[in-house]
């Protein structure tokens, strides 16, 4: 049996799968089963597999159609090594990617989980631009509270999909759209975190796809909240305290961000003003003067297409 399972989920982007199926049959460490999890509603990705005959890929087609929250829990159910990965159809590896999350395994026995920072790609031109900033080699977040702080932190999380897991994860943990909901992903490392140990290796492992042109934009506010609560529950509360009141102005300055860039909300409104004040007064030198950037920005009419509304 390998050492190590590979999943990618993909849904409806044969396209993409091809680039990202290479990236993995090409890593220099070669002792993994890669299995294709189609969720697609045609038949396009499977063609497009037959096409794969090294004897490590192996294919599934999810009759009926999942959502992702079901495909992601699905997977973990099929775990059966030590360790697993389950990847992006858009993302692509660098060639010494399974090898490093495998290596820093050895070094620290006690890690759970181990994941690596990555090179944005814009609509498939490549960038220089790295998810993950820091001046430190790599991160260790011992505890839940770890894990909930550092999404506090401005570019300070690696890509969820860049992850390798110990079985363990799988088989006593599942991802809940209820905690967090679109920051479910947060909530799930939070879980991984109570088991062992995270790392987040600074050098960049993988190439992350960003599409621009997607134009459905979560309610931020909602979902930071949501958030919030599970910190809340699942958390110390003698030490959760900074945390929370921290990532509520953080997510006050989220709902303004993407209400002026979707032109939700309307510079000079109630909404805006109220927003704007809170800001002003909790964290002037920081989120109240981005906000105050953005605004000059929506009002001049310039281009807000490189903003990430996420970030």
């Amino acid at each position: 049996m390998s050492e190590i399972q590979i999943f990618i989920t993909t849904f409806n982007r044969p396209e993409f799968l091809k680039n990202c199926v290479n990236s993995i049959l090409n890593q220099t460490f070669t002792d993994f089963e890669l299995i294709i999890s189609d969720n697609s509603t045609n038949n396009l990705t499977q063609k497009s597999c037959e096409k794969f005959t090294d004897n490590r890929v192996f294919y599934i087609k999810r009759v009926p159609t999942l959502s992702g929250i079901e495909h992601f829990n699905t997977i973990l159910t099929e775990v059966s090594c030590d360790y697993f990965m389950i990847f992006h159809d858009d993302d692509i590896m660098h060639v010494n990617m399974v090898e490093e999350l495998a290596k820093e395994f050895k070094y620290n026995i006690d890690s759970i989980a181990i994941g690596a920072n990555a090179f944005f790609i814009y609509d498939n031109k490549k960038s220089n631009k790295l998810i993950f900033k820091s001046k430190k080699s790599k991160f260790v977040l011992r505890s839940n509270l770890d894990v909930a702080n550092q999404y506090l932190v401005r570019n300070g999380i690696v890509p969820f999909s860049s992850f390798l897991y110990k079985k363990d994860v799988a088989r006593k943990l599942k991802l809940d759209f209820n905690n967090g909901l679109n920051f479910c992903d947060a909530a799930f490392m939070m879980d991984v975190a109570n088991l062992g140990q995270l790392i987040y290796l600074n050098v960049p492992l993988m190439d992350y796809y960003v599409h621009t042109d997607n134009n459905h934009v979560p309610d931020f506010f909602t979902n930071n909240m949501k958030f919030i609560n599970f910190i809340r529950k699942t958390t110390d509360s003698s030490k959760n305290f900074s945390i929370v009141s921290k990532y509520r102005i953080k997510a006050i300055y989220m709902e303004l961000k993407q209400g002026l860039l979707t032109k939700r909300i309307k510079t000079g409104s109630n909404r805006y003003l109220k927003l704007l004040k809170i800001l002003f007064i909790k964290s002037y030198n920081d989120y109240f003067l981005r906000i105050l950037v953005i605004t000059c920005l929506c009002f001049l009419k310039v281009s807000t297409k490189k903003i990430k509304v996420e970030s």
